[in-house]
């Protein structure tokens, strides 16, 4: 995988003894960067053969029987060299989540449901209490259109459309409120909204 620095904020993966070029570009989608340095990852993938670094860690293997070996040892999780990059990136984007208990990680968003506190590149966003929920909810169905009707449910614990705009007017101030982030608020018409991550640019000016 390419070196590069990324903005803080984007959970680091390790690469290790795997050839994936389209990796890096599924990671992004996931708020996840691929980097070739073993400083801090928030996971890897690594091969068959290959030294397993000390954070939760993906094998990946040739054959299904090798996947029930992996398993059965002990290995965090398994994926197939067949698989395709979408679906690697998936499983390693749950390992993260499994690994940090009470914390939804969504690009450079660090949303913390024990203290329901949310930092942005580790940075504190000053949300109400119904921006929060908004935020939670959509990060809790991150890459998929949310309707108006379940989010009335889920916010505001109604089981009709009230026929305002209170949803748009909650969505329009915590866009404000997450400014430049990677997690992005997009609008689709005729479905709802939806939370995603813009892929981080990176600086190829330095290691």
């Amino acid at each position: 995988m390419a070196g590069g620095r990324y903005k803080p904020g984007v959970l680091p993966v390790l690469i290790l003894g795997v050839d994936r070029p389209g990796l890096g570009a599924a990671l992004a989608e996931r708020g996840l960067a691929a980097q070739p340095a073993a400083a801090g990852p928030a996971a890897a993938l690594v091969g068959e053969e290959t030294a397993r670094p000390a954070c939760p860690t993906i094998v990946q293997v040739g054959s299904p029987d090798a996947a029930c070996a992996m398993l059965d040892s002990g290995v965090d999780d398994v994926a197939l060299a067949s698989d395709p990059d979408q679906l690697v990136a998936a499983r390693i984007a749950a390992l993260v989540r499994r690994s940090q208990p009470g914390v939804i990680q969504v690009g450079n968003l660090a949303i913390d449901t024990l203290d329901r506190r949310v930092t942005r590149a580790g940075r504190p966003l000053a949300l109400l209490p119904r921006e929060y929920a908004l935020l939670l909810y959509l990060a809790r169905h991150v890459g998929a259109a949310v309707d108006h009707a379940a989010l009335h449910r889920a916010i505001w614990g109604r089981v009709f459309d009230p026929g305002t705009n209170v949803i748009a007017v909650h969505v329009s101030r915590l866009r404000a409120k997450l400014g430049d982030s990677a997690a992005r608020i997009s609008t689709e018409r005729g479905q709802g909204y939806r939370l995603s991550v813009t892929p981080v640019a990176r600086d190829d000016k330095g290691g």
